[in-house]
C-alpha cells in the first residue's frame, strides 16, 4: 500500500505520521509513503516510521533537492 496525503485539488500534502501509523497497524501488508518528502528532515520523518511498520517511502523527484548521500545513510540508519 502506498499512503500519501493530498489536498482538494491533487497536490501532495507533508507526511502525516499520526494517519501513517493508523494505516500501518490496520493491514497486514507494507505500507509505503509518499508526498511531500522534499527535505533531509521529512525524509527523517519518514525514516522513524519504520518502527510502526512502514516499509519504505517514495521520495521521487526531491532527490534534486536531497543531498542523495544525506539521504542514503538516513535511510541506512533506519534499517
Amino acid at each position: 500500500v502506498v499512503y500519501q496525503d493530498i489536498d482538494d485539488v491533487g497536490r501532495p500534502l507533508p507526511l502525516n505520521e499520526a494517519m501513517v501509523r493508523d494505516v500501518a497497524s490496520a493491514v497486514s501488508v507494507d505500507v509505503f509513503v509518499a508526498g511531500r518528502i522534499d527535505s533531509l528532515d521529512a525524509l527523517q520523518s519518514a525514516c522513524a516510521l519504520a518502527e510502526a511498520g512502514v516499509a519504505g517511502a517514495v521520495v521521487n523527484g526531491a532527490l534534486r533537492e536531497i543531498d542523495i548521500n544525506a539521504a542514503l545513510r538516513l535511510v541506512e540508519q533506519a534499517d
